[in-house]
């Protein structure tokens, strides 16, 4: 009789542990997903504002290229000023300064352009 009582107690713990290890996982991958989440954002990265027509590309940095020229060929006249569009793209990239390298490739924001297409027809 003691051994079948002890055999069930050491079944009991098997199962005890082996629901903690489940536990344990559950809680790591939600603890994951939520850190994801957080670093990610939503479902699209967003910059420094948010504007409903804006996309994001990414561009291979070219021998001279600056954040000030790469600023004034993809901003229209429907985003704002060159300095904070650059801000911008050092915090979407994690960049510590302006400081840019041929061969580097980076993601930028672009805002499509509000304005209707005129077609003049001759």
């Amino acid at each position: 009789m003691k051994s079948i009582a002890k055999h069930r107690q050491y079944r009991i713990y098997q199962n005890y542990e082996f629901l903690k290890t489940v536990a344990g996982i559950i809680l790591a991958a939600v603890l994951l997903l939520y850190l994801v989440q957080v670093s990610f954002g939503s479902n699209s990265i967003q910059g420094d504002i948010y504007v409903e027509d804006k996309a994001y590309i990414v561009i291979q940095i070219e021998k001279d290229d600056s954040l000030w020229s790469i600023a004034s060929a993809y901003m229209n006249r429907d985003y704002y000023d060159h300095e904070s569009y650059i801000k911008e793209v050092i915090n979407m990239n994690h960049l510590k300064d302006t400081t840019i390298q041929a061969g580097e490739q980076i993601l930028i924001p672009i805002i499509k352009s509000q304005e209707p297409t005129v077609t003049l027809l001759e």
